[in-house]
């Protein structure tokens, strides 16, 4: 018995098997009818984040099982653009795996240099593989990918309008003023120092006029922690009393 190792016989290509779509006009139909759904799904889902930006309003919190109770506004915009973008790409993957061609091509390697045939060559082949798609023979996928594309550069524009104005000085100032009462956080109860014992501490924030709202940046630059000491407890030397 010989040990020699005798080579593998090339098996080549396998079959080229067609798609149902390639034989059957009503199963292309079909599929060009659900590539018209998913996109769409994803032109829905971009109304959905603009609706959820301009319309609902940012204090709206609702109960969502799992979740609990769930800012409105944040939730329809992470779920507007997520599905903008999730449908334009099952459709756009959908449309090459059932309508566009279903051809095995081989590239020939050539030098990274190209001349001006084969840019020629090229833009032949880009209108043909256009062509080949099939926008001009389908004007449903083209209406709907047309609505889902135009639609889906939106949200981008949205949040980049969403980040002004600048801050200016609003990041050094804050609601403390003199004399400003001291209001426990959360609860918003007037404190005194009578309310805390030796030792305690409490969050507290300055109290706002009658009717004002306090906001998420009031809250991160305002919150004051209060602690009751005993006088003899509290004494400085000279040096960093000054």
């Amino acid at each position: 018995m010989s040990k020699e190792l005798e080579p593998l016989a090339d098996p080549g290509l396998p079959e080229h098997i067609h798609r149902k779509a390639d034989i059957d006009p009503i199963a292309a139909k079909r599929a060009e009818r659900q590539v018209a759904v998913l996109f769409s799904l994803s032109a829905v889902g971009t109304l959905l984040f603009i609706y959820s930006f301009f319309f609902v309003s940012e204090d709206l919190f609702i109960f969502v099982p799992i979740m609990g109770s769930t800012n409105a506004q944040q939730l329809g915009i992470g779920i507007g653009m997520a599905a903008s973008l999730l449908f334009i790409g099952f459709g756009a993957v959908h449309w090459a795996k059932t309508l566009m061609p279903d051809q095995e091509v081989i590239a020939e390697r050539h030098e990274l240099k190209s001349d001006p045939k084969d840019r020629e060559e090229f833009v032949k082949t880009a209108k043909e593989g256009a062509q080949a798609a099939g926008l001009g023979r389908r004007p449903l996928i083209k209406r709907s990918l047309a609505a889902a594309a135009g639609l889906a550069g939106l949200p981008a524009v949205l949040l980049l309008r969403d980040l002004g104005p600048l801050p200016g000085n609003a990041l050094n100032e804050t609601s403390w003023k003199s004399g400003t009462r001291l209001v426990t956080d959360p609860g918003d109860r007037p404190i005194k120092p009578s309310d805390l014992e030796v030792g305690a501490v409490a969050q507290v924030m300055p109290e706002l006029a009658p009717g004002k709202k306090r906001t998420l940046e009031d809250i991160a630059k305002d919150a004051v922690l209060l602690i009751r000491l005993r006088p003899s407890e509290f004494q400085l030397d000279a040096e960093r009393l000054s």
